[in-house]
């Protein structure tokens, strides 16, 4: 019988599976050697307990995020869903989420948009309109980017690619 609860930690997996955390933790993260026996024992508890892992909790652990920014002016215009797919399916593949924003060309969301993600300590980002300020928000971080539809602007500090792309 499934149980489901957000609290529900490793430990209490551990517990259940009568394994330690350490296992647990290597299981579900296919790190570590075990036994097959025991990887089998720790996923049909975890799929028991309905134990779901704290993305969060494994950012902080792990310190790497797995999640990448989309910050677009408009969602209407026809040419962005395309880029935001093909980014989200990439994204994807290298096992990374994707987190989108729409600011509808408004500048105070825009910062805000910029602000969030920086504060989310996101590995990266792709802005797709043709407003360079927000750039300058990203200046001071190390926060590697992505441009689209703008000219090539050159920032120190931050690493990004930047492409002249026109809607057909």
């Amino acid at each position: 019988m499934k149980t489901r609860s957000k609290s529900l930690t490793i430990l209490d997996v551990a517990k259940a599976a009568g394994v330690s955390t350490a296992t647990v933790s290597n299981v579900l993260n296919k790190t570590g050697k075990v036994g097959k026996s025991k990887q089998r024992l720790v996923l049909s508890t975890v799929k028991l307990l309905g134990y779901v892992p704290d993305a969060h909790a494994r950012r902080l652990a792990s310190g790497a995020g797995k999640t990448l920014g989309i910050i677009v002016s408009d969602i209407e215009n026809p040419f962005f869903p395309e880029v935001i797919k093909s980014f989200e399916t990439r994204a994807r593949q290298l096992g990374y989420e994707a987190i989108l924003s729409d600011t509808n060309y408004d500048p105070r969301r825009t910062r805000e948009a910029a602000e969030r993600m920086k504060q989310a300590a996101m590995p990266g980002a792709i802005i797709v309109f043709s407003v360079s300020r927000v750039l300058l928000a990203f200046n001071k971080e190390t926060t590697p980017i992505v441009a689209l539809g703008i000219a090539l602007i050159i920032l120190l500090g931050a690493s990004f690619v930047a492409s002249r792309v026109s809607p057909t």
